[in-house]
């Protein structure tokens, strides 16, 4: 009775702002801050267990909690998870159930995957069988209700559901309250309201458990997403619901930052599990909230296609014009495989190659295994300039076309040889023996007649 807790809790199973395991009596308490756990995690209470064995009056009653509650299963803003223990006569089957919570309200941000409530995470109810008149059952059971009058913030927990408990809005919840909300609570001896908004953010405080200075001013970070899931490029307006927040900073899980804009706007042109983090901070604390994004996942996309040079002395330059992206991101050239028309291949990004004779070529360029581009490019003999370009995308071959013309005297890349009218390169015997050649066919000439002046 008259408690509270302020600051970070966290563990394991069943973790609590104020108490984790329970199974007595709560009045009059308040937590404010954070809990962290894996199973059982509450703003007020982790795991609490209420009996008819307990007797009268041993129930979680006219407390709240503000906590932010993060956890795997079972969490909720106020309990966590709730199991109740009530009475039926074993012949009529007549129920009387406990009274598990009874005015109380929560309204930190709950995250959970799975089982989670802006009251209560879960509620499991059992019975045990007594004969009529036994331990005090009784013959009505409209007598006792296990919840009565509780709510939950549905903006501020992020919770349309919860096993127990009323949904409101943040305006029902806050001074000037609505007339469904805070039914039959005592604001005369047990709740004051919030009437300024600067002792509990308008929302009612108890009357002997004061918040203490800068208790109610701490920051909380919470956000929206919409669009948080599509196929890229995708435009995700950020909607930014924290709380007491002085200066913020967003983390668009992409490499990208910005502390300007309170609920900005932000493209996304890659697929994946991408996570949002929020960081809001004032001169009492800081806080920070993530959400993960789950945009589809993008085919990657390899589209062929280059160009080319004559640049003489049948020798070829080619530029690499591909393009390869993967999951919806920025593409860029890339190497792959070139096959120059002679016989010849290469992997290669932009290479260039000598051919041992003029002509026409069909040159092809492979940067992935199920797409290339295929264009002719015409190889001349001497000093030109020409360029072609071609391009091919998917399973097919692209088309292209080049032309060049010659300037000078044409000549082969090789030494020792020359052109014909055709520019196909011919040795000579001159060529492959050079002056060697023409003292050897002197030497003959020479014997030749020096044999025939013996003859005469």
């Amino acid at each position: 009775t008259l408690c509270s807790a302020v600051g970070t809790v966290s563990g394991g199973n069943a973790i609590g702002g104020l108490v984790g395991d329970n199974n007595y009596a709560i009045n009059l308490c308040y937590s404010s801050g954070k809990t962290l756990g894996f199973d059982s995690v509450g703003g007020l209470v982790g795991n609490s267990t209420h009996s008819w064995a307990n007797g009268s009056g041993h129930f979680i009653g006219m407390s709240y909690s503000t906590n932010k509650v993060i956890g795997d299963s079972n969490v909720g803003g106020l309990v966590g998870f709730q199991f109740k223990i009530g009475l039926i006569d074993c012949e009529s089957y007549i129920r009387e159930s406990v009274i598990a919570i009874s005015s109380c309200y929560a309204s930190g941000t709950v995250m959970a995957p799975e089982k989670a409530g802006g009251l209560v995470g879960t509620v499991i109810e059992g019975y045990e069988c007594k004969k009529f008149g036994e331990q005090g059952i009784r013959e009505s059971k409209e007598a006792s209700q296990p919840f009565v009058s509780n709510y939950w913030d549905t903006e501020t927990t992020g919770r349309t559901e919860s096993d127990e408990g009323a949904g409101r809005t943040t305006d029902d919840m806050t001074y000037p309250y609505a007339a469904n909300t805070y039914e039959d609570w005592d604001f005369a001896a047990v709740w004051m309201a919030d009437t300024d908004h600067k002792i509990n953010n308008g929302y009612p405080y108890l009357i002997g458990n004061i918040p203490g200075p800068g208790e109610s001013a701490l920051p909380i970070a919470y956000f929206l997403a919409d669009p948080s899931d599509g196929v890229p490029p995708v435009t995700t307006t950020f909607t930014n619901l924290s709380k007491n927040a002085e200066s913020w900073h967003w983390g668009f899980g992409d490499g990208t930052t910005s502390d300007d804009e309170w609920s900005p706007t932000h493209t996304y042109i890659q697929g994946g599990p991408i996570e949002v983090c929020l960081s809001v901070s004032n001169a009492f604390g800081s806080d920070s909230y993530c959400k993960v994004l789950d945009f589809d996942y993008c085919e990657e996309g390899c589209w062929a296609d280059f160009s080319w040079v004559n640049v003489g002395n049948c020798e070829m330059a080619f530029t690499n014009l591909s393009e390869y992206s993967w999951n919806c991101g920025p593409g860029g050239p890339v190497s792959g495989n070139w096959d120059f028309g002679d016989g010849t291949t290469f992997y290669d990004f932009e290479p260039t190659h000598r051919y041992a004779a003029p002509g026409i070529y069909t040159v092809c360029f492979e940067p992935c295994w199920w797409t290339k581009a295929c264009q002719e490019v015409t190889v001349v003999a001497g000093s030109i300039e020409g360029e072609g370009e071609g391009e091919g995308e998917g399973e097919g071959e692209g088309e292209g076309e080049g032309e060049g013309e010659g300037e000078g005297e044409p000549c082969c890349w090789c030494d020792g040889c020359h052109c014909s009218e055709k520019d196909a390169c011919i040795h000579t015997l001159k060529d492959l023996m050079g002056d060697w050649f023409l003292v050897g066919v002197a030497l003959i000439i020479l014997a030749l007649i020096s044999s025939g002046e013996r003859k005469l």
